[in-house]
């Protein structure tokens, strides 16, 4: 089988999940504006920008942000798309709408790349077993809740945690633990996203506490990872959407004058998130250091680093 790679494929694989939904858009060179299709949206709150390829990848990919609040694994589940996706090359879940050969009316092929590797934290399981299997996710019991609150300490949403509850789950084989998928809700459990959460920091109250002492500021890729770096006694903090989510204007407002210490993941996508979000802060923090975990494993998160009781590595 010819493996089609080519840039702006992933823009292209995009718009084409898009057409399908029946989601409007509006394509303006390498970004677009759309629909979207996680959840009732009147307006056009999804962007949608393909980036040329660059150290460390090896091929071009988009950034996905809904405004309103959806994540990136929601926003693919409505278009039947998955983490791979995000890059230029062929689908390897083989989900695209309309096959790999389908293209967006809207946009005209272009050269070829390469083709990439799977972003860190897609799914992981035996051939095919994936595409087999159907998750029966335990929403009624998560795994863990994460709150997210205004600087008063007012809830504003809450991110569940669930995992799957078949005990034939392909990723129990592979991983140790069962699939997982995170349900945003409102305070009072409406499964939802409230407007109000775009541009929140997780954990914003200590957050302010720790600028305001002049304490550092620990970035992490998600919120199971700063609940560890709080548990050890540090502030830590982590942005809504993990780590292939948009960065918000709102964060970097929240951080002026913070001790700012990205922690990345130790991995190529860990990497990447570390250089947009350090681009995104610019000069507004006080100062912004970049760290990554010092255990010698590809995909080590801060979580693991903790638990091996290493100090931190200097990137």
């Amino acid at each position: 089988m010819v493996s089609i790679a080519t840039e702006r494929v992933s823009l292209e694989r995009v718009a084409a999940a898009l057409d399908t939904a029946g989601r409007r858009y509006r394509l303006t060179g390498d970004r677009l504006a759309a629909q979207c299709p996680a959840h009732k949206d009147r307006e056009a709150s999804l962007s949608v920008k393909w980036v040329p390829a660059e150290p460390p990848h090896t091929a071009g990919r988009v950034l996905v942000n809904c405004f309103a609040g959806c994540t990136v694994p929601e926003v693919f589940d409505a278009l039947g798309l998955a983490a791979p996706d995000l890059y230029d090359g062929k689908s390897e879940t083989g989900r695209t709408p309309g096959g790999p050969e389908r293209r967006s009316k809207h946009l005209a092929p272009s050269p070829a790349s390469r083709t990439p590797r799977p972003r860190s934290g897609a799914p992981s399981t035996a051939p095919g077993a994936a595409d087999e299997h159907s998750h029966r996710f335990g929403y009624r019991h998560p795994e863990v809740s994460h709150r997210y609150t205004h600087a008063d300490g007012e809830v504003i949403a809450r991110l569940d945690r669930v995992r799957c509850t078949d005990p034939a789950c392909p990723a129990l084989a592979v991983t140790g633990k069962a699939g997982k998928t995170f349900v945003t809700r409102w305070p009072d459990g409406r499964k939802g996203k409230p407007p109000g959460l775009a541009g929140i920091l997780y954990n914003l109250p200590a957050v302010l506490a720790a600028i305001e002492a002049g304490r550092p500021v620990y970035l992490c890729e998600g919120e199971g990872d700063a609940d560890a770096v709080t548990a050890a006694g540090e502030c830590g903090t982590s942005a809504y959407g993990g780590a292939s989510a948009a960065w918000h204007p709102g964060y970097t407002r929240r951080l002026m004058g913070a001790h700012v210490v990205i922690v990345a993941d130790r991995d190529a996508a860990g990497y990447d998130r570390a250089a947009a979000v350090a681009a995104g802060l610019g000069k507004v923090p006080e100062s912004v250091d970049v760290r990554r975990p010092a255990i010698e494993r590809e995909h080590a998160d801060v979580s693991d680093h903790l638990d091996d009781g290493a100090r931190t590595k200097r990137s």
